[in-house]
């Protein structure tokens, strides 16, 4: 189709451009890292936490590494590392990270860590279980990277709004149709239909600019591919699938602003 062939064009001189730079950014990743610090004794991420949410990566990484360096008892792995997300909303994801038992920290030294936090878009909190641990909470709200669409630049290459409707409106009835097909196939318990299903998702996201998303969905299908599959790689297809359905809305709302 021209406007689909207009499309793959653009997109291989944007990503000739772009090379390798693109941020790769993944903050279960980032966190399970944190699993060979000498202080952390276990981490645990939340299924839900997206891999595809925005950052800010290297700030979470500071504020935690502070935490821990301030937290800890040299020569003992105590601390526990647990990520959850508290509210789950279409365009962000609220995330606790919470570091239990630590020690205790002086005065100074917790304002310099609330001020850092703070710095990054973070709040810090303090708690103390009934069983006289010591908590520290950092609670952020991180927007998803899948919804960073460049809208203008589509419609700047495709000629026209009416261009871009047409896409959108083809778009959209690929990917609401492999959405829909997502649930039966999770529950088939075949990797198969579900490795075509990640090919052809992550293509159609890639035609949407949605690289990152994309990106996604290919390193999920290599996971199947050499793995096969398992509940926590499916779990992370069913939230692959509820961030493209993120994105759909986003891509109708540019067309169709009454349609979300």
């Amino acid at each position: 189709m021209p406007i689909l062939s207009r499309l793959c064009r653009y997109l291989g001189r944007r990503r000739s451009h772009r090379g390798t730079s693109a941020h790769r950014g993944n903050l279960p990743a980032l966190l399970l890292r944190f699993r060979d610090h000498p202080a952390i004794v276990l981490v645990e991420t939340d299924p839900a936490l997206s891999p595809a949410l925005r950052g800010p990566f290297d700030g979470i990484r500071a504020i935690v590494v502070r935490l821990v360096s301030k937290g800890r008892l040299h020569g003992r792995r105590h601390i526990a590392l647990y990520a959850d997300v508290v509210v789950e909303d279409p365009a962000y994801q609220r995330i606790h990270i919470t570091l239990a038992g630590t020690r205790p920290m002086s005065l100074r030294t917790w304002r310099r860590s609330v001020a850092l936090a703070k710095r990054h878009g973070g709040m810090l909190f303090r708690e103390v279980d009934d069983d006289g641990r010591r908590h520290v909470i950092l609670e952020m709200a991180i927007a998803f990277a899948t919804l960073d669409v460049d809208i203008d630049a589509l419609r700047a290459s495709l000629g026209s709004q009416e261009a871009l409707r047409t896409l959108v409106r083809l778009l959209d009835e690929t990917l609401a149709r492999d959405l829909e097909a997502l649930g039966p196939l999770l529950a088939a318990r075949e990797a198969t239909p579900l490795q075509a299903w990640l090919h052809r998702v992550a293509g159609v996201l890639g035609l949407a600019e949605a690289t990152t998303l994309a990106d996604i969905g290919q390193r999920l299908e290599d996971e199947i591919i050499v793995h096969g599959r398992s509940a926590r790689l499916d779990e992370a297809i069913r939230q692959f699938g509820d961030d493209a359905a993120r994105l759909l809305a986003v891509l109708r709302a540019s067309v169709d602003p009454l349609r979300l």
